[in-house]
């Protein structure tokens, strides 16, 4: 992979953990069907030259997302209750919560 294309990963991961955070603190114990479109969604959006906003979604967005699932469910941010298939995969009945922080 391309340095500029791993810069845009990189980017692409942060601001889905991000969304994810965010979406999480909103909407709790919600299913990845519900989680998947609203940060892709956010991290596809961009500006045109016009400065009309334009939303692209592309495979690397859907990558990102993945990525950033794995990596909050590995640093303890989030949990995933996967009820019919194995970790570490997820479908779209998969139920994501906070982790509660203890006091």
């Amino acid at each position: 992979m391309e340095s500029s294309e791993a810069n845009k990963l990189a980017t692409y991961v942060s601001s889905a953990e991000y969304s994810i955070i965010n979406f999480l603190k909103e909407h709790p114990d919600c299913t990845r069907k519900d989680l998947m479109p609203n940060v892709i969604d956010h991290i596809s959006i961009k500006a045109n030259q016009d400065g009309e906003i334009i939303r692209r979604s592309q495979p690397i967005h859907t990558l990102a997302f993945i990525i950033a699932i794995k990596e909050l469910e590995a640093e303890g941010l989030i949990q995933i209750e996967r009820d019919t298939v194995p970790f570490p995969m997820t479908d779209h009945k998969s139920r994501f919560s906070l982790v509660k922080s203890k006091p």
